[in-house]
């Protein structure tokens, strides 16, 4: 084979090699362009769901999580409203809460238990008008009478804290204090009362330590 024919023959091989490469890199842009339309199909798809589904549906997941608001107790005759605790307690003060002279005009409770002779004792949160009587003392005193008024001989009373506060942007007075019942045979030991007197409104609250006493805080911190 003279040189003109060898270098014939090296030339069609290069020009085969090049073809190929070619041919391949057709068929890899051809590939790569067909997995693009399918990834563009896709995510169009799924764009094109999405704003069909309604509202509700995309926000369910937010507002399913979303706490109730809690129910009230409203009174309209002070002005004054409190949570009211859910279950055993319902709406309505207890008939046979003791304070001479108050009308209770909101409230609400439920049974603690029974005291001797049969007389039922109540978990309680209660308001209502101040009595005349109380009205010369000044909120801290009317609060301390008022306390003075619903205990009874076979209590022993401990004062947690008497203090100034405001409740609904008004001047008032928070006595808060504890019970004990010795030599009683109760279904509790104790209970955490308050007594908060505002304006001439009054807010009583009484709950025996078989009720869970942190109840009293509770209703105390929601009062307005």
């Amino acid at each position: 084979m003279d040189r003109a024919t060898a270098a014939a023959v090296v030339a069609a091989a290069a020009r085969r090699r090049r073809e190929r490469k070619r041919r391949r890199r057709a068929w890899l842009m051809s590939v790569f362009t067909v997995l693009t339309l399918v990834a563009l199909t896709v995510i169009t798809r799924m764009v094109l769901v999405l704003d069909r589904m309604p509202a509700t549906t995309q926000l369910s997941a937010a507002t399913s999580s979303s706490p109730a608001a809690a129910v009230r107790v409203v009174d309209s005759v002070t002005g004054l409203s409190y949570d009211l605790l859910g279950s055993p307690w319902t709406s309505g003060c207890p008939a046979a809460l003791p304070l001479h002279g108050v009308r209770w005009t909101g409230g609400e409770g439920t049974v603690a238990g029974i005291m001797a002779g049969g007389h039922a004792l109540y978990g309680n949160a209660c308001s209502g008008a101040l009595p005349r009587a109380f009205w010369g003392a000044g909120l801290s005193g009317a609060a301390t009478r008022v306390m003075d008024s619903v205990s009874s001989g076979e209590q022993v009373r401990g004062v947690v804290s008497s203090k100034a506060t405001r409740i609904g942007g008004k001047p008032a007075w928070m006595l808060l204090y504890t019970v004990r019942y010795p030599g009683q045979h109760l279904a509790w030991t104790s209970s955490l009362s308050a007594v908060v007197v505002v304006g001439r409104s009054l807010f009583y609250v009484d709950v025996p330590s078989n009720l869970g006493t942190g109840n009293a805080l509770t209703v105390l911190s929601s009062l307005r």
